[in-house]
């Protein structure tokens, strides 16, 4: 409101809106990048942030933030799958010794 008491309307109709986008990649660029980590993952082979991080890095030549990473895989519709350590249906340790009890004994 000062502004425009003090300057008038020409204050108003300038944007003066900060940001935009600053990506060191366009997004063909992305997409390529995460293509080859694509081909790695569905061999089915552990990948990592940071393995993208190092391949980001090196192709724009400026080191990232992990968060960069982040929201480059969220941007294309990344998410975060983990193997198990165990089978999720898997019984418990007793209820496995309780089933080797019952198990009947070889004839002889």
């Amino acid at each position: 409101m000062s502004q425009y008491c003090n300057e008038g309307i020409k204050t108003l109709m300038i944007d003066g809106r900060k940001g935009g986008n600053h990506r060191y990649m366009s997004q063909t660029a992305e997409t390529e990048l995460l293509d080859k980590f694509k081909n790695v993952s569905e061999d089915g082979q552990v990948m990592t942030v940071s393995d993208i991080r190092v391949a980001y890095d090196n192709k724009t030549g400026k080191p990232s933030a992990p968060s960069t990473v982040y929201f480059l895989l969220k941007r294309h519709g990344w998410r975060k799958v983990m193997p198990h350590s165990r089978h999720p249906q898997k019984a418990s340790e007793e209820a496995i010794e309780a089933s080797k009890k019952l198990a009947l004994e070889p004839e002889k």
